[in-house]
């Protein structure tokens, strides 16, 4: 439902009403359905306003909505002075600027849920939401300059930027402009001077009549006036709505002009009127005072109308404009829409008259597209009163459609005309007729060619087959035209056409030629046009692939010049066609005589359609076939061309190896060889060369069938050992080169050994000469042997020895011998001689040599002679740590003192020949001397006694020599390890300990010098020389220092306690007196 409100200045105006029956239609208040409610016409200045609300009393426009469920809310706009205590329920006034409380939310339990946003220029937005329970929500928002965009900015310029939301669970287009006859739904605009447009939405068809007339009133005291048509029409009924603001307390009148009363009714609801004609009635629920005219007349009806109640004044209405009727069925069509052409070509037209009779005011006749393409169809419109009566018109309407229109093309169109008049029936004031269904032309939108699936295809045959090629279209109206494009010559399509639907058609277009090979890679396609101007499509383009060749007799075979047919060895053949092959060709290879031809590759098929073909084949011939087939095939047909090529004499190299004869695993220098190299079979024989070290490398060859000798006779050397000799054997057309080594192993002998200078040489100095056969030692290495005198010594490079008197002034040598000098009729190279010179010094020769027994008072003569190298020993004696210069010692009187060992030594200076810078020797005599005792008294008494004392003190010196050798021999046996251990730790104790009384004899050096032991009277024990020559033997002990004389002491007691002191030492109870650490 959609309301305007506008000041004198708006131009277009309008309500619309309606209900779920009506839907989008115009409804004319006052009818049925909207009980007493009234319009108050507009003036004829306005133009086509249905509906004017205009209070000059007020100066701005008010509309006071008012439910019977809800109560009376009201919306004052504009009014500075309008107070809110009058309005009822609630009142709210916009715009003011003594309001105060902007922005607030207002509810009362009627109403459920109002909030209101106030706006001003200063404020910025404003919007009002009524949540009622049977509209479930009702959002205004109101809008001043500075007002942007709240919600969605719905509308157009006349709308500004307001809207009003009315919304329930069926209500699905929320947020839509509603109004318009193809949308279904309805729209309230309220223009608003100084606030801009208010813009009310109601829901979907499902939607009931959520606001009607009948719920709107006005809130201002004044009553308000309305209409139950846009304009009144002659002769046919039309009614006035007065709706009041309150109960009638006195009475209500409809008046025309300025005083004259049409009818009214009390506050006792009693109505009347004084006019034929005319009947008043009221609703008491509503407030809606009506006048109804049966029938009006424009005579007796027109004038300026109002209501008047309550010392209250309505708007004016006045009714000064009357349509006459029209006469609807006496519209013509011409044609009749109902018998157009069901469809239309490129080249006709769609032409429909509509011309209405004579009428006041002039119909609006108007066009539209019922089904298939949106927008309005072309047309043309007049008015001319012609003959009509004066006042009245008549309207024609021409529509031309043109059937070459782009925009209806493969389109179904219905045509609808409408007549808009006032003495049609409200709402909509029109009538319709709608056209048959019109198909327009139909573009060929595709063109298809069967054989092929895709762009570039290739369609393949067999030269001088038969080939056919079909087109179809798709459905088109008018029949399309197929042409062929590249088509060989001569050729005529075969067109014949199917019927889809309607006037639709599809065209299908053949041809069929004999395929050529002139028509290989011609692109074939065909395009379709049923529209003049209209591009055409076309086909994927199918290519032509015609398949031919190979032609007879022109297949080749061939192999590069100049080539030896060798057998392993590669030889490449080609085999290729001297005309082309379509689409292509394979290439099959064999011998003569069927068999495969084994191993080898061969090389891919290389060539076009456009050119030739030809392929390689990569094998090693063998010399048992010498006939090569090759065989080329269509690869799409079972033309065939086969070609053979003779490859002739089939050379061969040696199957193996050349072989090396008599070449000995041991050659000997000096000694003449031959050798000999072999090689067999090929075709032809293989080269022989020879590579030997240090020989001409040239031999004498011969041939037998199959073989190949080359002898090669040289010296044998010692520079060929380890050398290599090669045999090698060649192929005159290579790809054979075998070689043969062998490695000479030469014996030779050593050059002249050389010793090394052995110099002067110290007697006893170890000293090691060496042998080389330098600077070669031979094959095989030498062994050196060493003579001295020409006696045997050693074998070895080196020989190592300690001199002795002996070697000086000897000769020494070293030979070199090895295989080849061992050998019978050689012999050994020897070094040339060397003659030792040792330095030594002999032990001293004494004279006498035996140990001397002297008695005082005798005398003494000792010679000492030594021989040396060299001769010049310098001789010397030592006695008691003294030296006596010379070479002999005279002493004429002998005495105690005398008695002890003289030493001769012999010395030789040697420089740095030997360590110390000299050799020395030695050589010891013992010197006794006995005491000569003084004669006594009786002689033979004094024998008698003699004779017993000094058989009583040798048997005291046996006693104690053998009691000191046995320590001596105890000592003797421990080993360096044991001595100096305690007797418990010494192992094998027992094995080594001898009892005293076991002493032999030959402990004792020389017995004799104990024989003619003597007493002399004054000798103290201390000088005895028991041990004297065990000295060389026992080492120096402290057990037998401190010897003391004991008187009167005898032998006796000498020999008990000669070891008495050495308790304190001796752990072994077996030695007592015995010490062990020695």
């Amino acid at each position: 439902m959609k309301v305007r409100h506008e000041s004198p200045s708006i131009v277009t105006q309008g309500l619309r009403q309606g209900n779920a029956g009506i839907g989008t239609q115009t409804v004319e208040p006052g009818s049925p359905t909207f009980g007493t409610e009234g319009v108050r016409p507009g003036s004829p200045d306005i133009g086509t306003q249905a509906v004017r609300y205009l209070s000059p009393d007020i100066g701005t426009q008010a509309v006071r909505h008012e439910i019977p469920d809800i109560g009376t809310p009201a919306v004052r706009h504009g009014s500075q002075s309008f107070e809110t205590q009058d309005i009822g329920t609630l009142a709210v006034r916009h715009g003011s600027q003594s309001f105060e409380t902007q922005g607030e939310r207002h509810g009362s339990p009627d109403i459920g849920t109002l909030d209101v946003r106030h706006g001003s220029p200063d404020i910025g937005s404003q919007a009002v939401r009524h949540e009622i329970p049977d509209i479930v929500t009702l959002a205004v928002r109101h809008g001043s300059p500075s007002f942007e965009t709240q919600g969605e900015r719905h509308g157009s310029p006349d709308i500004g930027t307001q809207d009003v939301r009315h919304g329930s669970p069926s209500f699905e287009t929320q947020g839509e402009r509603h109004g318009s006859p193809d949308i279904g739904t309805q729209d309230v605009r309220h223009e608003i001077p100084g606030i801009g447009t208010l813009a009310v939405r109601h829901g979907s068809p499902s939607f009931e009549t959520q606001v009607n007339v009948g719920q709107i009133l006005r809130t201002e005291s004044a009553p308000v006036l309305a209409t139950s048509r846009r304009v009144p029409v002659e002769g046919v009924s039309f009614s006035i709505f007065c709706t009041l603001d309150a109960a009638i307390t006195l009475i209500a009148t409809f008046v025309k002009g300025p005083t004259s009363t049409q009818g009214g009714c009390t506050s006792s609801d009693s109505c009347g009127t004084g006019v034929s004609g005319y009947n008043v009635r009221l609703d008491s629920t509503s407030r809606i005072l009506t006048l109804d005219i049966t029938s009006l007349n424009s005579t007796r009806d027109s004038g300026t109308w109002r209501c008047e109640y309550n010392n209250t004044v309505s708007n004016n209405i006045a009714l000064s404009q009357v349509a006459a009727v029209l006469d609807w069925s006496s519209v013509t069509f011409s044609p009749q829409l109902t018998s157009l052409p069901s469809s239309v070509t490129p080249q006709n037209t769609i032409s429909v008259t509509v011309t209405t009779p004579c009428a006041a005011p002039a119909a609006v006749i108007t066009w539209r597209y019922q089904q298939g393409v949106s927008g309005v169809p072309p047309s043309s419109a007049s008015s001319s009163q012609g003959s009509c009566p004066s006042g009245q018109v008549q309207t024609t309407n021409t529509l031309s459609l043109p059937g070459n229109t782009a925009g209806l093309y493969n389109r179904q169109v219905s045509l609808t005309v409408s007549v808009e008049h006032d003495s049609f029936d409200p709402p909509t004031y029109t009538m319709s007729v709608t056209s048959n269904t019109i198909q327009f032309p139909v573009l060929v939108t595709s063109v298809t060619l069967l054989n092929i699936s895709s762009d570039n295809e290739k369609l393949e045959q067999a030269a001088g087959q038969s080939m056919t090629l079909t087109c179809v279209t798709s459905a088109s109206f008018p029949t399309s035209t197929v042409t062929w494009v590249t088509l060989p010559p001569g050729t005529t399509p075969t067109v014949s056409t199917e019927t889809t639907s309607g006037v639709l058609v599809k065209t299908t277009s053949s041809v069929t030629f004999n395929v050529s090979r002139t028509d290989q890679g011609r692109s074939i396609h065909c395009q379709a046009e049923n529209i003049n101007g209209q591009t055409s499509p076309q086909s994927n383009r199918a290519t032509l692939e015609v398949w031919y060749g190979p032609d007879t007799n022109q297949v080749r075979v061939t192999k590069p010049a100049n080539t030896v047919v060798a057998e392993d060895r590669d030889l490449t053949l080609t085999c290729e066609t001297l005309t082309s092959v379509s689409p292509g060709a394979t290439f099959t290879w064999d011998y003569s005589d069927g068999s495969g031809i084994a191993g080898g590759s061969t090389g891919s098929v290389t060539g076009s359609t456009s050119t030739t073909w030809s392929q390689t084949r990569t094998f090693r011939p063998v010399r048992s076939k010498t006939d090569v087939r090759c065989s080329v095939r269509n690869t799409r047909t079972a033309v065939a061309v086969t070609k053979t090529l003779s490859l002739g004499d089939v050379k061969y190299p040696s199957p193996g190896r050349p072989t090396v004869q008599d070449f000995t695993s041991v050659m000997y220098a000096g000694v003449q060889k031959t050798i000999r190299c072999t090689v067999t079979g090929g075709n032809p024989l293989a080269f022989i060369t020879w590579s030997c070290y240090n020989t001409s490398n040239t031999g004498s060859e011969s041939s037998t069938e199959g073989t190949k000798t080359s002898s090669l006779t040289f010296l044998v050397t010692k520079h060929q050992n380890s050398r290599q000799c090669q045999c090698q054997a060649t192929w005159m057309y290579g790809g054979y080169n075998e070689t043969v080594t062998q490695t000479f192993t030469v014996y030779y002998p050593p050059d002249k050994p050389t010793t090394t200078n052995p110099g002067t040489l110290c007697e006893g100095e170890s000293i090691s000469l060496t042998c080389s056969s330098s600077p070669d030692h031979g094959n095989p290495p030498a062994t050196f042997y060493w003579t001295k005198n020409n006696a045997a010594v050693h074998t070895g490079s080196s020989y190592t020895f300690s001199p002795v008197k002996a070697d000086n002034g000897a000769d020494i040598r070293c030979a070199a011998g090895n295989t080849y000098t061992d050998r019978a009729g050689t012999s050994r190279p020897q070094s040339d001689a060397r003659q030792l010179s040792v330095y030594y010094v002999d032990v001293p020769t004494i004279t006498p040599a035996a140990t001397q027994t002297k008695k005082e008072g005798q005398s003494l003569s000792l010679t000492c002679s030594a021989d040396s190298n060299p001769d010049n020993a310098v001789l010397s004696w030592t006695f008691n740590d003294s030296t006596i210069p010379g070479s002999s010692v005279m002493k004429a009187d002998l005495s105690r003192s005398d008695d002890g060992e003289y030493v001769c030594t012999g010395r030789v200076n040697t420089g740095s020949v030997c360590p110390g810078g000299s050799l020395q020797g030695r050589s010891t005599v013992r010197v006794i001397v006995n005491c000569n005792p003084p004669q006594s008294g009786v002689p033979g008494s004094s024998l008698g006694i003699g004779l017993g004392l000094g058989l009583g003190i040798c048997i005291i010196v046996i006693i104690v020599m053998g009691a000191a050798l046995i320590y001596l021999r105890r000592r003797h046996l421990l080993s360096a390890h044991d001595r100096g251990k305690p007797a418990a730790q010494i192992q094998n104790r027992d094995t080594l300990e001898q009892p005293i009384g076991n002493t032999q004899n030959s402990d004792i050096q020389d017995l004799s010098q104990y024989a003619r032991f003597e007493e002399c009277a004054a000798q103290p024990y201390s000088q005895l020389k028991i041990y004297e020559n065990t000295k060389g033997r026992v080492p120096h002990e402290p057990e037998y220092e401190g010897l003391q004389e004991r008187s009167p002491a005898t032998y006796e007691a000498v020999a008990l306690h000669t070891y008495e002191n050495m308790d304190r030492k001796v752990k072994d109870p077996t030695y007592a007196n015995t010490s062990t650490t020695g």
